[in-house]
């Protein structure tokens, strides 16, 4: 949380502020009294533990609170299991990959309807910003307040749920609800999605 915000203060403050609008980690939630969730969390290079986590908040109007249903393990999960990707925290949420129904929306959500299934993109992309808009959400300017990521590859990415601060520091869906801001997609006819 610290490294991405110092970063995002730190390029504000020489002048490049192109209006990121991730401006704090949400990769773990902050205590909320006692509402909390089971989830798989990084514990340390191939530690992996579910744990009680708090549960998710609206954070932002654009925020949508997913009850997951199915999730799954990919080969990137595997690279932070293994400890090959950098940044990530003790009691990181996991996963990037995931689907369910939708409990919560913030106010500007109006595209997402609340009882509906749906899937998380895993990356998170604000649909708005000069990327977005030719179609690059991969390379989303606001999701994703942390500029090492620019240092490595020229270019902002955007945030990646459930991966490393590196990619803004987003928790994951293998857990019982997931967070997103808006990115998820409608599923029709989600009979055909196995484990949704």
């Amino acid at each position: 949380m610290a490294t991405s915000k110092a970063a995002y203060l730190a390029e504000k403050a020489i002048g490049h502020d192109d209006n990121a609008v991730t401006q704090q980690d949400v990769s773990s939630y902050p205590q909320s009294g006692a509402d909390t969730m089971k989830a798989l969390v990084w514990r340390g290079k191939q530690k992996v533990e579910i744990a009680d986590v708090p549960k998710p908040q609206i954070l932002e109007d654009t925020d949508v609170i997913l009850k997951v249903t199915g999730s799954t393990v990919c080969g990137s999960d595997l690279h932070l299991y293994h400890g090959a990707v950098v940044q990530l925290a003790d009691g990181d949420i996991l996963g990037h990959e995931f689907c369910g129904v939708v409990e919560l929306v913030g106010r500007a959500v109006n595209k997402v309807q609340v009882g509906k299934r749906y899937v998380a993109s895993f990356q998170i992309a604000c649909g708005d910003c000069f990327f977005c808009k030719q179609g690059l959400s991969s390379q989303c300017e606001k999701t994703n307040s942390n500029t090492a990521a620019k240092s490595l590859y020229g270019g902002r990415t955007a945030g990646i749920f459930g991966y490393s601060h590196l990619t803004g520091g987003f928790a994951g869906g293998q857990a019982e609800l997931g967070e997103g801001r808006g990115t998820f997609e409608g599923v029709k006819g989600s009979k055909h999605l196995q484990g949704c």
